[in-house]
């Protein structure tokens, strides 16, 4: 009986972090006072193209210096994070949160000495299904890494969905010209003259779609 409850609570235990590690950095700020004053800072961001949205907040370094007393965080006018939630003993916090499909504004106002900041993220789950980052191996050849096999190398698959998710038309169009552009590099690496031209003539065609 301990060792199944042992392993259920590994089990719960690995859910959470894959979870946790599959979040994204949507947006991010340093908001800091630098002499002491009150501050005011804004953050727009979209959420759109994620899920489980969460603001994640570190207050001052790791090391317990730099904390901040005071603080107010505002989501669209609505208080998520309130004075009574600092202290110089808190670390961060972090909260889920419900924010509009469109542009979104977060609010942070701070009462600190000299020094003090908060480093404020917001945080989701993206649901585009795009392939991981292919590093430095996406690097070493024109065909690039392509775990998908769906014949857009990764990284470029990974800018378009990430840069463009509010729009799966631009995606798709983006995606559209893409295509010929890697054939067409590849085709002229293989000094293939007559695949280069057709290559060419298609990027003319999707480029029109494009726009």
């Amino acid at each position: 009986m301990k060792k199944t409850g042992f392993i259920l609570m590994l089990l719960v235990a690995c859910s959470l972090a894959s979870t946790a590690s599959a979040l994204e950095v949507i947006a991010e700020a340093r908001i800091e006072s630098a002499t002491g004053e009150p501050v005011q800072e804004e953050l727009r961001f979209w959420s759109q193209g994620y899920e489980g949205i969460v603001l994640n907040v570190q207050n001052g370094k790791e090391d317990g210096s730099s904390r901040v007393s005071s603080a107010v965080v505002s989501l669209n006018g609505v208080k998520v994070l309130s004075p009574a939630d600092f202290n110089q003993k808190v670390s961060g916090l972090q909260r889920s949160i419900a924010p509009h499909d469109q542009e979104n504004l977060l609010t942070v106002n701070l009462r600190s000495n000299p020094g003090g900041f908060l480093f404020v993220q917001m945080m989701g789950e993206p649901t585009l299904n795009l392939p991981p980052d292919p590093g430095s191996a996406g690097d070493e050849s024109i065909e690039g890494v392509d775990v998908n096999e769906n014949g857009v190398r990764d990284d470029i698959e990974r800018w378009i969905g990430l840069n463009y998710r509010n729009s799966e038309k631009t995606r798709m169009a983006l995606t559209q010209a893409y295509y010929p552009i890697q054939n067409l590099m590849v085709h002229a690496k293989e000094g293939d003259r007559d695949s280069v031209y057709n290559d060419m003539d298609s990027y003319h065609r999707a480029t029109e779609c494009l726009y």
